[in-house]
């Protein structure tokens, strides 16, 4: 667990002990309470407040006998205190998470975009399993054009643009490879979306994998081979780091040739 993970378990403790002493808070007296020395002993106070000044007001004094009363008001003399505290701590917790947010970590692109600065540093920080699963659960920027076609619901409850893509999303998961699905990455210069950016789980390399539905439709495939030759002039080679799948009317896309993909490239 990294610092950040830890700020934000730390939060959530101090909002739920803030919480706390909010509802007891709620069920000491009214008023606070003023104690002065009296020659060896102390005198206790209930004071009100006056409402347009708050050094000003009502004191009450409290006998002995009621001495519960003066511990009560003690305590909650201790609560507000400890609130306050707690809320200072709170404040500087949210400012540290806020600025992190803001300057996300150049680290996880940098091992992510250059296998050759991954395989030189990655030993040096954290085992594989450690990076691939943060690499998983970080967020990234995706394709937010034609959201409204992210329409067919995956076993995770995350949706897709299609019935294939969310059988090729299923069969990732049931198999435990590491996947982003429609992750930004920078190719030529330029920013595209692929289907999935997959990670090999025994040593961390990059994959992509592109679905061509409508392999059959003649306008769709111009689309297809503008894709293709982007992905061959950036280095990512069909049966190397490049995976490929179609389908067609005729011909569609079948769980059998997903997992033989999936065992063919990952094992």
């Amino acid at each position: 667990m990294n610092f950040f993970h830890t700020a934000v378990s730390f939060r959530d403790l101090l909002q739920s002990q803030i919480d706390d002493c909010s509802e007891k808070l709620k069920t000491c007296p009214e008023g606070s309470l003023r104690c002065h020395k009296h020659g060896k002993y102390y005198r206790y106070y209930q004071f009100f407040p006056d409402s347009s000044n708050r050094h000003n007001g009502v004191r009450h004094h409290i006998p002995r006998k009621n001495i519960e009363l003066a511990k009560q008001l003690a305590y909650k003399t201790f609560l507000s205190y400890q609130i306050a505290e707690l809320q200072s701590e709170l404040r500087a917790i949210n400012s540290y998470l806020i600025l992190h947010e803001k300057s996300r970590s150049i680290i996880p692109k940098l091992m992510t975009r250059n296998e050759g600065f991954r395989k030189l540093l990655l030993p040096q920080f954290y085992s594989l399993d450690e990076e691939l699963e943060k690499w998983v659960s970080e967020a990234y920027e995706t394709l937010e054009e034609f959201s409204e076609d992210l329409n067919v619901q995956t076993i995770t409850g995350e949706y897709v643009r299609s019935k294939s893509e969310s059988m090729i999303y299923s069969m990732l998961i049931q198999k435990g490879i590491p996947f982003r699905y429609e992750c930004k990455m920078e190719l030529g210069g330029r920013d595209i979306y692929p289907d999935f950016t997959i990670r090999h789980p025994a040593s961390g390399k990059v994959f992509v994998w592109e679905h061509f539905g409508l392999s059959d439709d003649y306008e769709y495939q111009s689309t297809i081979f503008t894709k293709l030759s982007k992905y061959l002039r950036n280095d990512y080679v069909p049966g190397c780091n490049l995976i490929i799948t179609f389908e067609s009317k005729n011909h569609p896309l079948s769980q059998n040739l997903i997992h033989d993909v999936i065992v063919q490239y990952f094992g």
